[in-house]
């Protein structure tokens, strides 16, 4: 009988095929490395398919989750997921096009003007729609419904590996919503203060949400629970201790970080 599977999902903790952007680090130590899935695969002696893509957010995490789930069914022994932030969306062109809000933001919004033909190539062409929405003034409902996309997304994965009897684990890699990032972007007065988010209010958001309150009933002990707090995060950790990230510049996880994930979700495997 084969081997059964280690299915993989995340964004560029997880992508085995991540390159550190800090070019004052060595070649050597810019990638290379095995990413945590090759490791906690060899420990479990499963065969590993990591679906992970740097930059991505949870709706494509989890898209291509589902992909492999109703592919290989049953095969697949356990499903591990570093997942991302709520403020990444994935939108299609002719190859693919990955939108991360808040840097796209903070980049188009600081200039006096922008040069859309020129400067669509360089970067996200729908940065600049987002820009002019975020000016908007007037009651919405968007970071709710951000927040709820993600939690649907985590609960239908959730749900495809329990149809397969699949084992899985959810963490948070990154913070689910990085408050720090979007208060430069407030600070710099980018957006509408309709569009600012008071942290009381994003909790609130959380502890009432549908698919959460679901998934901490169903599945508490598949996940580093509450996923929403930063305190749970693996970046909570690695970013207090150097010699797990790759640089000053870098907060991604290095060689010694990426083992330091594997064994984290070793353990949890243990328990389950």
């Amino acid at each position: 009988m084969p081997k059964k599977i280690l299915l993989a999902g995340g964004d560029s903790f997880t992508d085995f095929e991540f390159v550190s952007t800090d070019r004052n680090v060595h070649p050597s130590l810019r990638r290379g490395w095995p990413m945590w899935p090759q490791l906690l695969g060899k420990e479990l002696d499963l065969i590993v398919i990591n679906t992970a893509d740097s930059g991505r957010g949870n709706d494509n995490i989890a898209k291509r989750l589902l992909d492999q789930i109703y592919e290989y069914e049953d095969r697949i022994d356990t499903c591990v997921v570093l997942w991302s932030s709520i403020d990444r969306h994935d939108f299609h062109d002719k190859k693919k096009n990955v939108m991360n809000i808040p840097h796209d933001l903070l980049s188009v919004c600081g200039k006096k003007t922008y040069d859309f033909h020129n400067d669509s190539k360089k970067g996200n062409i729908l940065a600049p729609v987002y820009a002019k929405l975020m000016i908007e003034e007037g009651k919405n409902t968007f970071w709710e419904t951000l927040l709820n996309e993600s939690f649907r997304n985590m609960w239908l994965v959730a749900e495809a590996c329990n149809k397969y009897n699949i084992t899985f684990i959810f963490r948070q890699g990154i913070t689910l919503f990085d408050h720090s990032l979007w208060r430069e972007i407030y600070d710099q007065g980018l957006i509408s203060d309709d569009y600012k988010i008071e942290e009381a209010d994003y909790y609130s958001m959380c502890d009432t949400n549908k698919y959460a309150n679901m998934l901490n009933k169903n599945y508490k002990k598949n996940i580093t629970w509450p996923l929403w707090e930063h305190s749970t995060s693996i970046v909570s950790f690695t970013d207090e201790h150097d010699h797990l990230t790759i640089s000053e510049n870098d907060r991604h996880p290095n060689a010694t970080g990426q083992q330091y994930i594997a064994d984290t979700f070793l353990t949890h495997y243990k328990t389950m």
